[in-house]
């Protein structure tokens, strides 16, 4: 655009002429911090060409020429402190070339400016009939930052933040890095490198470039760390949902648990790792849950009415590209004291009771004889033996007093779950009627002995007449012997063939069949004497737990 500018003589007036030419826009616009060229061209009548080097000055409207200008060519003129370094005269007026660039722009740089030229004694022009805008905004570029899409943890990487924007030739930005703190990182005026190697820790966190422009503006960009890293802060949850609703944290790598028995347990199993854990339970070697792609890294498991057989090792397994993990609890499940196979019993040197328990934790076990406690081993009336093998515990009560009327004896078995209660009721006749049951067992015994010992000789006769008559001359001498023998067979059969306590519950039809020696024919006259021996029945307590 041609301008018609009004030239101004030294000593002179202004006038209009339209030989004086200006190409210049009406305005510009540029973001702060940032760089701008005004392009400018100008002509002026040949009658001013002369041998004299032309001057350029560029001035602000407030005030005009008459203060110090903000660019020039002269090296006699000063310019404003505020425009120094930054506004210059590109252009190069002696070819009519009056171009400026704007380096670091800033807010307060918005306002109008003009242009004027000088050359020689005569020649003074100051275009005051078109000026040129220049509009500030604010700062829009951001940084770049090359980084990989995934980090590895554990793996150095170099970053690289740059600014290609950025203008200038006498300041140099500053590139600063936030990361676990500030640094600053030399580099190119437009770029700086980072080096640093990222952790798990780093995941999901920000990293972030700042470039500042000395006395202009500050431009960042933030980006959020992606770091890839194996399986790790793998922990288990128990949660009890029974009566107390309950939470507990298990630490480490391997951990104990012990629950009640009955109760339900929920485990939940949880993982931090990048790209989320696969998840499973397994215990026994066998995997009794697996976690769904939606939701990775927490895995539970059930385990509802707990019983002996949901005891062991159950283990929590994690695992992604980058590693495996495992975390392990131990459980162990306790239950209240239960009272199995008590009885007592009566024989001549008084009553016999045994008292057996299992419980877990071992469960402690006393006798109350008469109202008064006996705990452990005790010797003398009453004698108490006691034995503990694992969860087991027994113990053995003999009595060899006189019982009273109102007699009673009870067992008691208790651990931290509870406790158990035997009360053996003999009843104020026990002694009398146990003493008459074996009374009549001797006598029923007797009158068996003597059938028995009858049957026993029939045998012998008859197996003594068959052998006579198979070896003829020799019959007393083997009847002597087969008598000898028989003897010392009966004392082992009771000795090693028969335990003490069994009873004989029916008798064979035909004792001394044909397929039945004379062994079968001794073993049932033992059966018999032993009946006889053993009149008293046992009897068994009533349980109150």
């Amino acid at each position: 655009m041609l301008l018609l500018l009004m030239p101004l003589f030294w000593g002179g007036s202004l006038s209009q002429d339209e030989n004086f030419q200006l190409v210049v826009p009406n305005s510009v616009t540029v973001e702060e911090g940032l760089c701008v060229l005004i392009p400018c061209t100008f002509t002026y009548p040949l009658s001013f060409q002369n041998s004299h080097e032309a001057l350029a000055f560029w001035f602000q409207e407030e005030g005009g020429s008459q203060g110090d200008p903000v660019a020039t060519n002269d090296p006699n003129r000063p310019v404003k402190d505020w425009s120094r370094d930054r506004f210059n005269l590109t252009g190069n007026p002696q070819m009519d070339n009056c171009s400026l660039s704007i380096d670091y722009a800033r807010a307060g740089d918005s306002r109008k400016y003009l242009f004027r030229v000088e050359k020689g004694p005569h020649l003074r022009y100051e275009f005051l009939n078109y000026k040129v805008f220049v509009n500030v905004t604010a700062l829009t570029r951001v940084p770049e930052i090359d980084i990989p899409e995934t980090l590895e943890s554990g793996h150095p990487v170099n970053l690289t933040c740059s600014a290609p924007w950025v203008c200038g030739r006498m300041l140099t930005p500053t590139f600063s890095w936030l990361w676990r703190g500030l640094y600053q990182c030399p580099g190119t005026p437009q770029s700086s490198a980072f080096l640093f190697t990222p952790g798990p820790q780093d995941h999901g966190t920000n990293l972030t470039c700042r470039v500042t422009i000395p006395g202009a503006a500050t431009a960042e960009k933030t980006v959020r760390l992606n770091v890839s890293y194996a399986p790790q802060d793998l922990t288990i949850q128990a949660l009890w949902e029974n009566q107390r609703n309950t939470a507990r944290n298990l630490p480490g790598t391997s951990s104990s648990l012990t629950a009640l028995e009955g109760e339900s347990l929920r485990l939940i199993c949880s993982s931090k790792g990048n790209p989320p854990a696969d998840l499973r339970w397994t215990w026994k070697g066998r995997v009794l849950s697996l976690s769904r792609p939606r939701d990775p890294g927490v895995l539970e498991l059930l385990l509802p009415y707990l019983g002996e057989e949901n005891e062991g090792e159950y283990t929590c397994h994690a695992q992604n590209p980058l590693g495996t993990r495992n975390v392990s609890l131990n459980l162990s499940v306790q239950y209240p004291p239960r009272l199995l196979n008590s009885s007592c019993f009566w024989d001549l040197k008084g009553l016999n009771c045994n008292c057996s328990t299992q419980a877990k934790p071992p469960p402690t076990l006393r006798w109350w004889v008469a109202g008064e406690a006996v705990e452990g081993n005790v010797s003398g009336d009453p004698q108490v033996s006691s034995a503990k093998s694992g969860l087991w515990t027994v113990s053995i009560l003999s009595l060899k007093r006189e019982l009273d009327d109102g007699f009673s004896l009870r067992c008691e078995v208790s651990n931290p779950h509870g406790a158990h209660t035997l009360t053996l009721l003999p009843g104020p006749d026990l002694k009398t009627s146990l003493l008459n049951q074996y009374a009549k067992g001797m006598t029923q015994g007797a009158i068996y002995g003597v059938g028995i010992t009858a049957l026993v000789s029939l045998c012998l006769f008859l197996f003594t007449v068959k052998m006579l008559k198979k070896k003829g001359g020799d019959s007393k001498t083997e009847v002597s012997k087969l008598h000898d023998n028989t003897e010392a067979d009966y004392i082992n059969l009771v000795s090693n063939d028969l335990p003490p306590n069994q009873h004989r519950e029916s008798k064979p039809d035909n004792p001394c069949s044909p397929r039945s020696p004379a062994a079968i024919c001794r073993s049932e006259a033992l059966a018999t004497h032993l009946e006889m021996k053993r009149s008293g029945r046992g009897f068994r307590g009533e349980t109150r737990g």
